[in-house]
C-alpha cells in the first residue's frame, strides 16, 4: 500500500473512532452549544476563515474534544451540519464558538427542523 493510501486509511479509521465516541459518550463539560442545537453562523468569520460558509444556519454535530480527546479540553471548536440552501445540508469543521449563535426564533426553528427531518428520511 502506498504511503498516501496508508495515511488516508489511518485518517478514516481515526475519524470513524471519533464519530463512535460522539455517539456513545456524554458531551464534555463546558460545551456551550449541545449536539443537535440549531445555530446561525456569523456573517464575518474573520480573515483566516473567508473560505468557510458564513451567515448560514447549521446544526451542531460535536465539539473537537468530544470526538478527539487530546487532553487540551477543546470545547470551543465545532463540527456542524451546514445548511447551504433549503434542503441541502453538509458537514464542515471547525467553527469557533464565538462564530455561532443559538437560533431562538420559533418559526425559523420549525422550518429548519422540518428540513432536517426530510433529510433523515
Amino acid at each position: 500500500m502506498s504511503d498516501y493510501k496508508q495515511r488516508l486509511a489511518d485518517a478514516q479509521g481515526y475519524y470513524a473512532q471519533g464519530l463512535k465516541r460522539v455517539a456513545t459518550t456524554p458531551e464534555p463539560d463546558g460545551q456551550k452549544f449541545p449536539c443537535g442545537m440549531l445555530v446561525k453562523v456569523a456573517d464575518d468569520l474573520g480573515p483566516s476563515m473567508t473560505h468557510f460558509e458564513s451567515g448560514v444556519y447549521a446544526q451542531v454535530q460535536h465539539v473537537y474534544d468530544h470526538a478527539f480527546p487530546t487532553g487540551s479540553h477543546n470545547v470551543e471548536d465545532y463540527s456542524l451540519l451546514i445548511r447551504k440552501e433549503p434542503g441541502r445540508w453538509y458537514g464542515v469543521a471547525w467553527y469557533h464558538e464565538w462564530q455561532l449563535e443559538e437560533v431562538t426564533n420559533p418559526e425559523t426553528l420549525s422550518m429548519l427542523q422540518e428540513e432536517l427531518n426530510k433529510e433523515a428520511q
